[in-house]
């Protein structure tokens, strides 16, 4: 059978190779999805394991649909009772490309209403919220699939978030960041714009090879062939494999209090004694390590800020520093692209949340 697994927008690449370590093969690639094959057990790895996925979807059937009253009899036709019984709850959520039916809306409602047809249940029955079973339709090349959500809620919300502030970085785009910057875990690695921790935190687990999701409950746990042996020997061999080396990673940042939270957060994360963290002004000076060191960073921009600021001293200087060096920046800043222009600066374009942001990297000569 398939596994439907999303990721953020560009990340796909990342995710491909994540299931190739996994040894798991891949069928597809999608801009925000891959295709694998699956056995149980796969679908408990890739939700323990993934730090890129959003949610690992099983894919139960798969139809050639062009119009919506083909759409309607499929559905009406598949077997809703073995997921759902008269009083169940779920979600329907689609998305649709290169197909005869391209409108989201119009896909999910038709299927409701066949789905409810099926059931012989009232539309007043169903509610949609984060405690019942998603159904994600994924319509591509008038093929449709549908799939259940075995994750529960997204995988990018690590356990370890206390407290946040405005528009912060998505944990799996963080680490996404990290893996495409190729840090190498034996160099330094410094966020100077460290926030609520999560570049610095994600680096430290990824160092450390914790699973990002051995605290946290999964949809599939519900189901009714779930093997709870299979499941406790997955967690016990993830705890296992878990390095304690010592890293070199410094988060700053200058509100006070975020490297306070950050410093909370790393310490949820089990990680607070391989990051070193500081209260100070990247305008100030940046102070170097004596080696090469990489820095990964999410600078303030228009979202994350409660106040008017002019930011231009600061992608003016952090450009200025990187012209001479290398480094990583994430953000939606609309001036970054004429400070770090394509002659000395590799782009990618990605997305944290529904936020469109700009990946800019210099790689080391």
């Amino acid at each position: 059978m398939q596994i439907l697994i999303t990721c953020p927008f560009g990340c796909a690449s990342l995710l491909s190779k994540e299931l190739k370590r996994l040894n798991l093969p891949l069928i597809e690639s999608h801009p925000t999805a891959v295709l694998s094959e699956w056995q149980w057990e796969d679908i408990y790895r890739i939700n323990l394991w993934s730090r890129i996925a959003n949610k690992v979807y099983a894919v139960l059937w798969e139809e050639k649909i062009v119009n919506f009253d083909q759409l309607f009899d499929f559905v009406l036709s598949l077997s809703w009772n073995s997921l759902f019984d008269q009083n169940g709850q779920f979600s329907l959520h689609a998305t649709t490309k290169n197909s005869q039916i391209m409108s989201e809306k119009s896909l999910v409602s038709v299927t409701h209403k066949a789905i409810l047809t099926s059931l012989n249940i009232s539309e007043n029955s169903i509610q949609d919220d984060n405690k019942s079973q998603e159904v994600f339709l994924f319509m591509s090349w008038d093929r449709l699939k549908v799939c259940v959500n075995t994750s529960w809620a997204s995988l990018h919300q690590r356990w370890w978030r206390t407290e946040t502030w405005a528009a912060p970085l998505k944990e799996n785009l963080a680490t996404a960041i990290i893996l495409l910057a190729w840090w190498k875990f034996n160099k330094p690695l410094i966020d100077p714009f460290c926030g609520s921790g999560t570049i610095a935190i994600e680096a430290a687990c990824l160092a450390r090879n914790i699973a990002p999701w051995k605290h946290r409950n999964f949809y599939f746990q519900k189901f009714k062939n779930f093997d709870f042996n299979v499941w406790n020997k997955l967690l016990l061999d993830a705890k296992n494999s878990e390095f304690t080396n010592d890293y070199h990673i410094v988060a700053r940042d200058i509100d006070g209090k975020m490297a306070k939270i950050a410093k909370e957060n790393a310490e949820c994360a089990w990680v607070a004694d391989c990051i070193t963290f500081e209260h100070q002004d990247f305008m100030s000076g940046l102070i170097l390590f004596e080696w090469d060191f990489w820095i990964v960073t999410n600078p303030p921009y228009w979202k994350r800020l409660s106040v008017n600021q002019d930011l231009n001293p600061i992608y003016n200087k952090l450009s200025d520093y990187l012209q001479n060096s290398f480094g990583w920046v994430i953000s939606s800043y609309p001036g970054m692209s004429k400070l770090f222009n394509s002659k000395h600066f590799s782009h990618k374009q990605l997305f944290n949340w529904a936020d469109e942001v700009d990946f800019y990297w210099k790689k080391p000569v």
